[in-house]
């Protein structure tokens, strides 16, 4: 009998792919912002397996943005592991979203920033930036590797104040009349607003007339399902000074 033989040993490697998407803003998602504020958005693609992926394509639906901020174009940028990247991202404005298509090698990020404006009007009851990115990444062998996808809102804050009187201003009045004001502040806009301070300066009123009663201040608010307003007393207003 023979020596045994013993054949050498044959080993097999499959590299696993692997991919993530991560989106980010400047202010922080949840934060709210006002007219005329920047709002930077950054995402992160990253390569995390064994094998190239081709192509990467990245898609930032601006649906939700575009109504009340405007892009700054010149922003946009893409960078693979700090390199910018040799395809730009393609900003698409009738299809309202930016798209970057590439290759990521092995270990490699790829990393989108661009900053929008909020625009000058755009604070309404409905109103916000709301942001959503998806993604899909092709390994060699296999299906495309689809990520969660990211996103960020950002609530627009607005506020208005209105004053009138009865009688209404400009209105001659003589000794003895009594003059009401009004002051009607609003929150016009998506996000709660704590604290509010209305200040009325009654400096050259007091000069020639003097405060009657109790200032009141009532919180309105829309009724339920159609109901009627609801009218909430609110603290009081002080007066400070010589009344």
């Amino acid at each position: 009998v023979g020596p045994v033989i013993e054949p050498p040993d044959r080993e097999t490697s499959h590299p696993t792919p692997g991919f993530t998407l991560l989106k980010s803003a400047d202010p922080i998602s949840g934060d709210t912002v006002r007219e005329g504020d920047d709002v930077t958005y950054t995402l992160v693609g990253t390569n995390t397996g064994a094998t190239r992926l081709a192509p990467v394509v990245i898609v930032d639906d601006l649906s939700g943005v575009l109504d009340d901020a405007d892009p700054d174009e010149g922003s946009i940028t893409a960078v693979i592991n700090g390199v910018p990247a040799l395809v730009a991202p393609v900003f698409d404005e009738a299809a309202g979203e930016l798209r970057w298509t590439g290759t990521l090698g092995i270990g490699e990020a790829v990393t989108i920033t661009y900053t929008v404006t909020v625009r000058a009007g755009a604070a309404t009851a409905e109103s916000g930036l709301l942001n959503v990115a998806t993604a899909s990444a092709t390994p060699p062998n296999g299906p495309a590797i689809v990520p969660p996808p990211g996103s960020t809102e950002h609530p627009i804050a607005w506020f208005t104040l209105l004053k009138r009187s009865t009688p209404a201003s400009g209105t001659t009045v003589n000794a003895g009349d009594v003059i009401e004001y009004t002051l009607v502040g609003t929150n016009e806009g998506a996000t709660e607003l704590d604290p509010v301070l209305i200040r009325d300066d009654l400096t050259a009123v007091l000069t020639a007339a003097s405060v009657v009663g109790t200032p009141t201040a009532v919180i309105v608010s829309e009724g339920a399902d159609g109901e009627d307003e609801v009218r909430t007393p609110a603290a009081a207003p002080v007066i400070a000074g010589s009344v």
